[in-house]
């Protein structure tokens, strides 16, 4: 996985999964984002087993791939990022 996207439109978007996220997951995986970049741009998916949640954003992905991310570590990374710089996600 390759994938070139904006630090501020990831944030954006891993906020919003973050409130679907459980603060305490029972299953260690509901704590995790999926992120799967293809020819169509990133693709972000949580869920706590009741409801789910999907988002996308534009990106170039080079090579496609998935990964599962914790998404409190995800968001507090791009929020770091106080320019709306690019940022490289490779696997």
């Amino acid at each position: 996985m390759n994938i070139v996207v904006n630090s501020q439109v990831l944030a954006t978007e891993l906020r919003l999964l973050n409130r679907v996220v459980p603060s305490k997951p029972a299953i260690a995986i509901l704590g995790h984002v999926r992120l799967r970049g293809d020819a169509e741009g990133l693709h972000l998916y949580a869920t706590d087993m009741e409801v789910g949640l999907s988002s996308s954003c534009p990106a170039s992905v080079d090579v496609t791939g998935e990964v599962a991310l914790p998404v409190d570590v995800a968001v507090g990374l791009c929020c770091r990022v106080v320019l709306s710089v690019p940022i490289r996600l490779r696997q």
